[in-house]
């Protein structure tokens, strides 16, 4: 794994050259990608030996990168992979399919101008004032509603002004998986309201979609998701142990204030009778020893809890909420040490696919999808766990609401231990989302999560099932 963390990066900070142009970083490039990502990666204490170009030495262009995706997931046509790049007031916007650039073009757009796409939608479904009640707050801050934008534009405007920037125009019908590689906060955009079709579909309804953290982030977790043995969707239920994570005792003598979360308590009891093996640490049983005890033996861990996502402090401000008054928070850092205390090897991505570590981490709680935001994508919780040895995380995007939430999370694990067809675990939350919206109409109650590292982009048990049919 001495590549994975500064090679992520890569192509974020290449300038790019006129539509049509091969994009080749030169030297004088590579040592300010080299610079930037050292000086994330020794934010998180990761040192200098992760830096290595080795393994991706042969990928100096976008070509080159197509062709390496067409390599590692299988050549097919309903995949397409949206990259984007940014620098010197260009936003590169790069579709990918089938080891072909569909569309490649730059947009002039400031930094502030592309972070406002996302925060425009969020303030024009009111997302932020819905979830205020939920949300932890610093103890010296009284409640209140959140302050109206200057110039609150409507969803549809929005979503219009968003869909022209985030959305190709090569992007059609055929495509049901889109892989999106972002910048900045373009992690945090709700993909599934988007409007991408001749006849005013969302995407939700024809095409699933997970986030990437970089580039070579992707190449580097499919190396690692095919050299595992076992995978979550390949294996039966009774096979599968779940850790739940309930409702801590929150502190109370911090800086924040948590406010208590029945409906997570509620949510857990929906989903335990569909997993049939599994551990559950609730209340003030929930507390950070007991966390780390279990959980890098667990399939998958399920937090529902309380999270914080700060992007000055990523590493050590960043957490999630566990039972306790003297060590409740898990932090960022914390989670990304635990590669270290598993197994005593060499960090290589090709040598760690056997740590003890869950494959799939839940977080559903408040914005642990956030994080910092910058050139090279979000920087969080959820980084976090992909760095700790997890193939997936499922993350939220803003705080969520709780009976929604109960639904489309049962909906979710039902598909994700169903024989589906490809593109486990996005499709999965596809289909969760849409039977939610069925009856929970709002976007923010049934857009707010998001699949992040991994995806399978076929699955052989649903095809061996076929043939017996």
């Amino acid at each position: 794994m001495k590549a994975f963390f500064w090679m992520a990066g890569l192509l974020s900070f290449v300038i790019v050259p006129s539509i049509g142009q091969k994009i080749t970083p030169d030297s004088s490039i590579l040592r300010f990608v080299k610079e930037q990502i050292k000086d994330m990666s020794n934010q998180r204490g990761l040192g200098d030996g992760y830096f290595s170009f080795e393994k991706f030495e042969k990928i100096k262009t976008i070509e080159d990168v197509a062709a390496e995706l067409e390599n590692r997931y299988y050549e097919k046509p309903d995949l397409g992979f949206l990259l984007f790049f940014y620098n010197n007031r260009i936003l590169s916007r790069v579709l990918i399919s089938q080891g072909k650039i569909v569309e490649s073009i730059n947009l002039k757009i400031t930094e502030k101008e592309l972070i406002e796409v996302t925060e425009n939608v969020y303030n024009a479904y009111g997302i932020h004032n819905q979830s205020a009640t939920r949300t932890p707050r610093l103890r010296s801050v009284k409640l209140g509603n959140v302050p109206e934008p200057v110039e609150r534009q409507n969803p549809e405007t929005a979503l219009a002004k968003a869909r022209k920037i985030l959305m190709p125009d090569g992007f059609s019908e055929t495509f049901r998986h889109l892989v999106i590689v972002p910048v900045f906060n373009i992690g945090a955009f709700p993909f599934y309201l988007l409007k991408p079709y001749h006849d005013n579909k969302m995407l939700v309804e024809r095409c699933s979609y997970s986030i990437a953290p970089g580039v070579f982030d992707l190449i580097a977790f499919k190396s690692k998701a095919d050299q595992q043995s076992n995978r979550i969707q390949h294996s039966k239920e009774s096979d599968q142990k779940v850790l739940f994570i309930t409702n801590p005792a929150y502190p109370k003598n911090g800086m924040y204030l948590f406010p208590d979360l029945p409906g997570a308590e509620k949510e857990i009891t929906t989903i335990k009778p569909i997993v049939s093996n599994f551990e559950e640490l609730k209340g003030g049983n929930a507390t950070k020893e007991a966390v780390l005890k279990k959980m890098p033996y667990a399939r998958i861990v399920y937090f529902a809890t309380h999270g914080i996502a700060n992007p000055r402090q990523m590493m050590d401000s960043s957490f999630l909420v566990l039972s306790g008054e003297n060590d409740p928070f898990l932090t960022a850092r914390e989670i990304m040490n635990l590669r270290d205390t598993t197994v005593n090897v060499d960090y290589d991505i090709d040598s760690h696919q056997n740590w003890p570590f869950p494959s799939m981490a839940i977080l559903s709680a408040c914005q642990t999808g956030l994080g910092r935001s910058m050139a090279a994508g979000m920087t969080g919780l959820a980084r976090s766990f992909l760095l700790a040895g997890s193939q997936q995380v499922v993350m939220s995007l803003w705080s969520v609401d709780d009976d929604a939430t109960s639904l489309l999370m049962s909906r979710f694990i039902e598909y994700l231990l169903s024989p589906l067809p490809d593109y486990q675990p996005a499709e999965a939350m596809r289909r969760a989302a849409l039977d939610t919206r069925k009856k929970f109409t709002h976007p923010s109650q049934w857009a707010s999560f998001a699949i992040f590292g991994a995806i399978e982009a076929r699955n052989p048990l649903y095809e061996e099932i076929q043939k017996w049919d």
